[in-house]
């Protein structure tokens, strides 16, 4: 009888230590899978973080509102300096959950077909994020008689997916 308890205790111990060391891998807690999906409008303005860096001195601004796991629904503000070479930089986005917990992420544009978010921070349950979220957005230009037209919010949509820990 005392063999077979012995043998149990361990097991457990041994169950238990597995678990634990799997929970605390990564910085903040586990992996968790993300995904969002969100829709909303861009629109520019000038921005003194943008100077020099396109011809009007813009900044983007995209407003979103969506679904996101580990947060329910979601409003999202993006932020970032659109460059003459076609990509962007200083780019932030706040992805504010239901509950008014923040998870914010920094990233840049390289040209890609996606956005790589690497660098978080965050409020409540997000305070020590960490992980890595591609982006796919879409954004339908609106024009008038001269092209493009700045002065209207374009239409936007964006998936979000890969893993966050928390």
């Amino acid at each position: 009888m005392l063999k077979r308890s012995s043998t149990m205790m361990m097991a457990i111990a041994v169950l238990v230590m597995a678990t634990t060391s799997a929970a605390v891998a990564a910085r903040g807690g586990t992996d968790r899978p993300f995904e969002a999906r969100l829709s909303g409008q861009a629109s520019w303005e000038v921005a003194e973080v943008c100077e020099g860096l396109n011809d009007l001195n813009v900044q983007t601004q995209t407003e979103g509102v969506g679904v996101a796991t580990h947060m329910g629904k979601v409003v999202t503000s993006w932020r970032h300096c659109p460059t003459d070479e076609g990509t962007y930089v200083h780019g932030q986005v706040t992805i504010l959950a239901a509950n008014g917990d923040q998870l914010i992420g920094y990233y840049s544009d390289d040209g890609e077909d996606s956005i790589v978010i690497e660098e978080f921070e965050g409020t409540g349950r997000f305070t020590d994020a960490s992980g890595r979220i591609e982006v796919f957005a879409e954004v339908t230009p609106q024009f008038d008689d001269d092209g493009p037209d700045f002065t209207v919010p374009w239409p936007w949509t964006a998936t979000l997916t890969g893993s966050i820990s928390y």
